[in-house]
């Protein structure tokens, strides 16, 4: 079983922290190697123990395959929303390609929480377009690199910022 480091569980209960202090969308910034999809998997068990619906965002195939690998390793049940996946809507946790999800806004359950990786990506339209589809969702971002790469930051994105 896998288990949170104490810098881990710090994070996560700072990021809770934000959510209670009625932050709809909060960034967490951890370096490289610090067991992002490890903490965001543990925010995606807990809430969908709670019987709320998660959405893990990401942009590549490979990271749908590494976090579908570590939410696996954690126990935790999920689909997988991309474009060679079928369709398996019943998980309450699913882990998505950004493209794919934004194809299928209207035939998707609406997520409680909506978790970005690589944050940084967050504020280009096909980001923005899916938190805007689901206004009710907590949004949480994880990025090592909390600014784009012309230097613009994400407070057009996020209320927040954790630093971990």
């Amino acid at each position: 079983m896998i288990r949170l480091r104490s810098y881990q569980e710090e994070m996560v209960q700072e990021i809770a922290s934000e959510f209670g202090r009625s932050q709809q969308r909060v960034c967490a910034v951890a370096p490289c190697g610090a067991g992002k999809t490890v903490m965001v998997g543990w925010m995606a068990g807990g809430t969908a123990a709670k019987g709320r619906r998660v959405l893990f965002l990401v942009h590549r195939q490979e990271l749908i395959d590494q976090s579908s690998t570590t939410f696996t390793d954690m126990g935790i049940q999920h689909g997988v929303i991309a474009a060679h996946s079928a369709k398996q809507y019943g998980s309450l946790v699913q882990v998505g390609s950004v493209q794919t999800v934004a194809r299928r806004l209207t035939e998707m359950p609406a997520p409680d929480f909506i978790i970005i990786d690589e944050a940084h990506h967050a504020t280009a339209n096909t980001w923005k377009k899916i938190i805007a589809a689901y206004p009710e969702a907590s949004v949480l971002g994880v990025t090592a690199t909390p600014a784009r790469l012309g230097g613009q930051g994400l407070g057009d994105v996020f209320q927040s910022l954790v630093l971990g």
